[in-house]
């Protein structure tokens, strides 16, 4: 008997191709894009209806499916339609909600990528749902601002850096209070931060590169349009404390090409930087800009370096740029390298001091808790009208200051000396002992206490290198940046030795505090100047005093049109901070200037864009006093 299997392999075949149709809908992958339907109009702010669907045991909210699109719905960073898109969800994928934010709402993909649709396009679905792996992979940053990488779960702990948004991280693990522990490339650091920013896998747009010169599409467009996205390099958000905020002014540098200044640069960076509509983290990606091409450089502009990439100008990270002309970083005594040391600045002090006899006589202020000196160098003469004090290395991650420092030293005196009538005391590395610990990162019994003292109080959850590496203190475990009389001890998150934040028992007790405490009192200068890193702006008020207020502004305001490091309408103020104390205390002019973009200790690359920046401040310091 002849049976007719006709209709079972129709069958058959159909069931083929629904499974391949859920298979491509899971996989939201070469879905051409078209813009979608306008949604259902809906009262500002209303949350769209809740869909009690009973769900299948560990799922851990509501079960949907996209519904009422053309082509796609995206996935967005944030519950705004202009946000950066994720993804491309085709019709009938299946999706977990979270939670909703009024026209949106926070969902999960079975790849494991989180963010936002519009929960117009939302309806209840019985489709299986696979919950992704939670086992530690690449993980991206999906934040509206910058993401804080914190030193402990909490968000009281002690920050290590920022992350960009679009960055990506690995994910080592949950903890306590909805924190993750992470490993940051950027900021070559482990640290936690909010689980809740977080999704799985890398975020790239399928486009080719070639796709990524066009410009990106202004607020406001449609929920299917493109955006380019990119991760990007850390940078301090200018809204998140203590980063200042507002802006009062955004300086903008000299022309590179002028004076012999560079203008050709490369990218040095692990894969690419993203070329950004305005100098922000939050601004559009133009295009990406990968590891090694070459960018004309136009300006600095705060933390950002506006160049000219393949005919399209944008901003990027500055610190990750390097000049192709590096006849520049050539001086008389002092080579810039990774962790300039004690030893090798003291070596390149004798050196200069027997190269230019007369011009440079270098001395110390006294001895650090470990019997190191702290050097003085006096630069110009004796009977100068103008006396002004410049310091660095006041905390000991921050050793690159002292580098920049002491470059600037070199090409000053190669170049001359400094003005008529102006004399220059530099402390180039208040704090050696700190620098020593940062650097040389060998656990000490003295240092092993702080460090579990540290541990058990949640202030860091570091393994012993990377929380020496960040090392501010002094050998005694004291901020010396909050060891002054000015308010001392307000708001003080430390109350004993730690490797940063703890002020001490009282003002000036510890040998370096003290011995430039004495100097200070003892001598009448005209103004000082102090280098910190990191954040690329720069501070020049303190207190209620106007004509001096007057005084700090107007050097800085030079200093930031000189170096395109924008000027903070705050003061920057520590509590026991050494800038306070001068201004304070003393009645001095005094700015502050933070170098640098990313987290400390600075890596060795940002050396370039920072001398650059940086070269002609001393020189402008003097040309300012001698004229007020």
């Amino acid at each position: 008997m002849r049976r007719n299997f006709g209709p079972f392999f129709s069958l058959l075949a159909a069931l083929l191709c629904l499974a391949a149709l859920l298979g491509a809908c899971r996989a939201a992958q070469g879905v051409k894009e078209s813009p979608l339907p306008s949604p259902p109009a809906q009262t500002p702010g209303q949350t769209p209806p809740f869909h009690e669907i009973p769900l299948p045991q560990g799922l851990p909210g509501e079960l949907c499916e996209v519904a009422g699109v053309e082509e796609f719905l995206s996935l967005r960073v944030s519950d705004q339609s202009s946000a950066v898109r994720v993804r491309k969800l085709p019709g009938g994928c299946p999706l977990l909600v979270l939670e909703r934010h009024g026209d949106f709402a926070r969902v999960l993909t079975e790849g494991g990528e989180r963010g936002y649709v519009m929960s117009a396009y939302l309806r209840p679905s019985s489709l299986p749902f696979t919950l992704p792996a939670a086992e530690a992979g690449a993980y991206t940053v999906v934040c509206r601002s910058s993401l804080s990488l914190f030193e402990a779960p909490s968000l009281q702990a002690e920050r290590i850096g920022r992350i960009a948004p679009g960055s990506g991280v690995t994910l080592l693990g949950e903890a306590e209070n909805g924190f993750a522990r992470i490993l940051s490339p950027d900021l070559n650091a482990e640290g936690y931060a909010l689980l809740s920013y977080l999704s799985f896998g890398r975020l790239n747009d399928p486009e080719p590169p070639d796709a990524f010169l066009s410009p990106s599409p202004s607020p406001g467009a449609s929920a299917g349009s493109n955006p380019s996205r990119s991760p990007s390099p850390a940078v301090p958000s200018a809204s998140a404390q203590p980063s200042p905020s507002p802006v009062k002014t955004q300086g903008t540098s000299p022309k590179p090409g002028e004076d012999g200044r560079p203008e050709l640069f490369t990218a040095s960076c692990s894969q690419y930087l993203s070329l950004r509509e305005r100098p922000s983290s939050d601004a559009p990606s133009l295009c990406q800009i990968a590891n090694g091409a070459e960018v004309k450089l136009l300006s600095y502009t705060g933390a950002f370096a506006k160049v000219s990439y393949r005919g399209v100008e944008g901003y990027v990270l500055a610190g990750y740029l390097k000049p192709q002309d590096r006849s520049a970083f050539k001086f008389t005594a002092v080579q810039p390298k990774e962790n300039y040391s004690y030893a090798q600045m003291m070596g390149d002090i004798q050196a200069l001091e027997e190269q230019y006899p007369g011009r440079l006589r270098a001395g110390s202020i006294g001895q650090s808790a470990l019997g190191k000196g702290i050097p003085l160098l006096i630069l110009g003469e004796a009977s100068a009208k103008t006396t002004l004090l410049v310091t660095a290395g006041i905390h000991g991650r921050e050793h690159m200051t002292s580098l920049l420092l002491m470059a600037q030293i070199d090409r000053m005196l190669a170049e001359g000396g400094p003005p008529a009538g102006v004399s220059y005391h530099v402390l180039p590395m208040l704090n050696p002992d700190g620098v020593q610990i940062s650097q040389g990162r060998e656990m000490t019994p003295a240092l092993r206490a702080i460090y579990e003292a540290d541990r058990a109080a949640g202030f860091t959850s570091l393994g012993e290198k990377e929380y020496l590496a960040r090392w501010k203190a002094n050998a005694n475990g004291i901020d010396l940046n909050r060891n002054f009389a000015r308010d001392f001890g307000k708001g003080a998150k430390r109350n004993g030795p730690s490797s940063s934040l703890y002020p001490g028992a009282s003002p000036e007790d510890q040998p370096e505090s003290r011995a430039l405490g004495e100097y200070l009192r003892s001598h009448k200068f005209k103004a000082s100047l102090h280098f910190h890193a990191y954040g690329s702006w720069i501070y020049g008020q303190y207190g209620s005093d106007e004509t001096l207020n007057r005084l700090s502004l107007s050097l800085a305001e030079r200093l930031s049109a000189l170096s395109g490091y924008p000027l903070s309408a705050e003061s920057g103020e520590e509590g026991g901070g050494l800038k306070d104390y001068l201004q304070g205390e003393l009645k001095l002019p005094s700015v502050t200037i933070e170098i640098g973009t990313r987290a400390c200790p600075l890596p060795f690359d940002e050396f370039y864009t920072i001398w650059l920046r940086n070269e002609g401040i001393l020189r402008a310091l003097g040309d300012w006093a001698a004229k007020n």
